[in-house]
């Protein structure tokens, strides 16, 4: 379990990466100042471990030298044009996708995500339909085993202290450098920054 010190800590880190204008869907914004030098990374490896220890489903190869982890919600606007946009990033790159619940109906869109036989056909027939202004909950519910992985998740994603999505959580395999970056990004700067 994280101290109360290591989460402001992470939160402080994740806000940090905030600065500027971002796409991004929450319920509030947060202002926290940034960690400097060793607490930084400290809180950015420790945002790879969480991100890594939650439960999401895979697109790209299964083994991949460059990996990023993204926080989304499957209702968020920004989160599926990270998703459609996503398709045209090197199939060198994998990425894991981790569903949580931070807007309205979107831990029950996430668990049907989830309990899918294929979550990534389930995922871009989501997201298209979020482009397309879908809202309201799910044509069937999910089952109680998936929403509690999405509730799990959730969990995860707040101990980041970030409290918008996207959230991507990347290492970069030549440099070895991580971070956490919150709000849309572009195809181009997600492989500038794992390194491709």
């Amino acid at each position: 379990m994280l101290s109360s010190d290591r989460r402001a800590l992470l939160r402080r880190a994740s806000c940090a990466l905030v600065a500027g204008l971002l796409a991004a869907c929450s319920k509030t914004e947060s202002t926290a100042a940034a960690p400097s030098g060793n607490d930084a990374s400290a809180a950015v490896a420790e945002a790879m471990a969480l991100a890594a220890s939650a439960r999401g489903f895979s697109a790209g190869p299964a083994i991949a030298a460059h990996t990023v982890y993204v926080f989304f919600d499957a209702t968020c606007p920004h989160c599926a044009r990270l998703w459609a946009d996503s398709q045209m990033l090197p199939d060198r790159l994998k990425m894991g996708w981790i569903p949580v619940g931070l807007l309205r109906g979107g831990a029950e869109h996430g668990a049907v995500l989830m309990a899918a036989s294929d979550p990534v056909a389930a995922m871009a027939a989501n997201e298209a339909a979020v482009s397309s202004g879908r809202t309201g909950a799910p044509t069937s519910a999910p089952p109680a085993d998936a929403l509690k992985l999405v509730k799990a998740n959730t969990q995860v994603f707040e101990k980041l202290g970030v409290q918008s999505v996207p959230v991507i959580v990347y290492r970069n395999a030549a440099t070895d450098a991580s971070g956490v970056e919150v709000g849309y990004l572009p195809p181009n700067r997600i492989t500038a920054l794992v390194g491709l």
